[in-house]
């Protein structure tokens, strides 16, 4: 949202929560050097060693990250970027 960004993370077993004063384009350029984080959306900045699951096809994946109760999207212009960033970290395989 505008210049605010929620970060949301897992300490142990409980989810927590922060707001920061940023634009998420900033928090990006602050964590380029991590390659397990990826912007999947214009909205969505994610650690993708967090996902557990991703599922669905040509239009689009949703995520399901560890310790979230709602998915993700990743955007179609995103998949083969997205496709290629998790396959080089990935624990588990794709399912389109």
């Amino acid at each position: 949202m505008d210049n605010y960004v929620e970060v949301h993370w897992l300490d142990g077993d409980t989810a927590q929560k922060t707001v920061l004063r940023s634009t998420l384009k900033g928090i990006e350029s602050v964590l380029e050097q991590h390659p397990q984080f990826f912007r999947c959306h214009r909205a969505y900045l994610v650690n993708l060693s967090a996902v557990v699951h991703a599922d669905g096809n040509a239009r689009g994946y949703q995520l399901t990250l560890e310790g979230v109760n709602q998915t993700t999207p990743v955007s179609r212009s995103l998949l083969s970027a997205f496709d290629g960033r998790l396959k080089a970290i990935s624990r588990f395989p794709i399912r389109p």
